[in-house]
């Protein structure tokens, strides 16, 4: 089984999303690891394309805790495994029985930090660099960049988004030379790329195999281009160590769906999902918006995680939107006020929600919104309580229309 490790401050999933789309029906059967999930935790772990069924999932829990208990007797509490450890090798079990010929492995934490800098693979990727998870990593970007290049542990080709600085890339190279591995950038030629909107996709002319490919990205956002180019970096590699034919398999990168990411959400009112929990997350996202929205057709709802930098993040908000609304009651949920108390006097914030569900009710019901979007970003987890309460609301919708047509029918 080949291994893919992607680490990388923002754009590890959407990355790994398109290596999924693109590599799946090029005849190689794809296992795709990732962190965290949204609403399930079955969205970790897809095998071909599909989410693992939940009690394959629980069967092989049960056979990682048993090997778990038996480390533990022998060796003592200090080799109890961590959750994303156990989650690791439920993956690779998982993938080892799924028959699984390339795995690609998202990295949790930093590189050096995470697990995943300890399984043995061939191409490793970096795909942006900025201050996030500080506690672990450290709190400059270098330091950041030296413990991420962790992740090219055991691989022979290391391949870096073509974001990341001159000066954080030569900290890289500097970990890895002593390792002898091959550096490769990737690049973005901007003549060849016309952004879309949120009627269009963005399109990319790539040049692969002899042949010109125009390929519509179908995750929004400008920034999602410099994730493309490192998934193309990263097939170019895999094609020249003669693990896939050729990169003519990006066209199937139209087939990616990651949610949670500038997700657009068919709702009243129109509700745009995206889980931008850092200052650069941020900035990509208003970049992102500049380029879909009018800035007068936007309301903001944010919420932060505990033991984010949110006030990082606070110069950035009024900047997506005219009017923000914040909302706590999510896992992990940082207190509404003590945002509120550090929000500029200028920035428009109107009143906060107990939680996601109150707020999604109190937009379903404002006529004051008017066709205006509602951005929801930051925390992950209030993205996925979001998605939840969506998919509740509409469940109980659905089944109030079929019980008032079985009653009509009587």
């Amino acid at each position: 089984m080949h291994i893919i490790k992607v680490a990388g401050t923002n754009g590890k999933g959407s990355v790994c999303a398109m290596l999924e789309a693109c590599l799946n029906g090029s005849g190689q059967r794809v296992g795709m690891f990732t962190s965290p999930h949204l609403t399930r935790i079955t969205e970790r772990f897809r095998v071909a394309g599909h989410e693992v069924a939940l009690d394959t999932l629980d069967g092989i829990a049960q056979e990682v805790l048993r090997s778990a208990q038996r480390l533990v007797a022998q060796q003592g509490d200090s080799h109890v495994p961590s959750f994303f450890e156990a989650l690791i090798v439920m993956a690779l079990l998982l993938f080892h029985e799924q028959r699984v010929t390339i795995a690609i492995m998202e990295a949790g934490v930093g590189g050096y930090s995470d697990a995943t800098s300890l399984l043995a693979g061939e191409v490793a990727v970096i795909t942006s660099l900025g201050l996030d998870h500080q506690q672990q990593l450290g709190d400059s970007l270098a330091a950041i960049a030296a413990d991420k290049a962790g992740i090219a542990k055991n691989v022979s080709r290391l391949i870096l988004g073509p974001d990341i600085s001159p000066e954080l890339r030569a900290i890289i190279e500097k970990d890895v030379h002593v390792r002898e591995l091959a550096v490769c950038q990737a690049q973005v030629d901007s003549r060849r790329v016309r952004l879309g909107d949120l009627r269009q996709p963005t399109r990319i002319e790539v040049e692969a195999d002899g042949k010109t490919l125009s390929i519509a990205l179908p995750l929004l956002g400008r920034h999602q281009v410099s994730n493309f180019a490192t998934v193309t970096a990263t097939l170019r590699a895999l094609a020249e160590m003669a693990i896939i034919g050729g990169i003519e398999c990006l066209e199937r990168v139209r087939q990616t769906c990651w949610a949670g990411r500038l997700e657009v959400c068919d709702t009243v009112p129109r509700l745009l999902l995206d889980a931008a929990h850092n200052d650069q997350g941020l900035r990509a996202l208003v970049d992102s918006l500049d380029d879909l929205l009018p800035y007068g057709e936007r309301v903001l709802l944010y919420g932060a995680s505990l033991g984010k930098d949110y006030e990082a993040c606070l110069p950035q908000l009024s900047r997506l939107a005219p009017e923000i609304y914040l909302v706590e009651g999510f896992y992990r949920a940082q207190p509404a006020r003590s945002i509120a108390a550090r929000l500029p006097a200028h920035c428009g914030y109107k009143k906060s929600f107990p939680s996601p569900r109150q707020a999604i009710e109190y937009f379903s019901h404002c006529p004051d919104l008017g066709k205006r979007t509602l951005i929801a970003t930051g925390s992950i987890f209030m993205i996925g309580e979001l998605k939840f309460d969506l998919a509740t609301t509409a469940e109980s919708t659905n089944l109030s229309q079929r019980l008032e047509t079985q009653d009509g029918s009587c």
